[in-house]
């Protein structure tokens, strides 16, 4: 009987940048995680992965070759995911803050 303990069942997952084809380790739960809060599935956050550095590009507007529908979907899948309860804890507007228009 051949014991098989010393083995790693699971790899660990590896994200890499879609535009500057850096690794960044990461791990399932995380992904998992991060799937649910955005919509998507575990496959579309790996295959969709950028930097930090890049996202923030993008949001700019700095396309870096990319598309504008493939730019929506990255920044979307890529960016920080607000909950319904952070939602609404957010600070509103106060009324000193606005503007009235004569």
């Amino acid at each position: 009987m051949t014991n098989n303990t010393n083995t790693k069942q699971n790899k660990t997952p590896v994200l890499t940048c879609l535009v500057t084809k850096t690794n960044r380790t990461t791990n399932l739960d995380y992904l998992q995680n991060k799937a649910s809060k955005a919509g998507a599935t575990v496959e579309e956050i790996v295959s969709n992965y950028v930097s930090r550095e890049v996202l923030k590009n993008l949001r700019r507007g700095n396309l870096q070759g990319l598309s504008q529908e493939q730019a929506d979907r990255i920044i979307r899948l890529n960016g920080k995911q607000k909950s319904k309860a952070s939602a609404a804890r957010a600070p509103k507007a106060r009324t000193s803050d606005v503007a009235i228009a004569a």
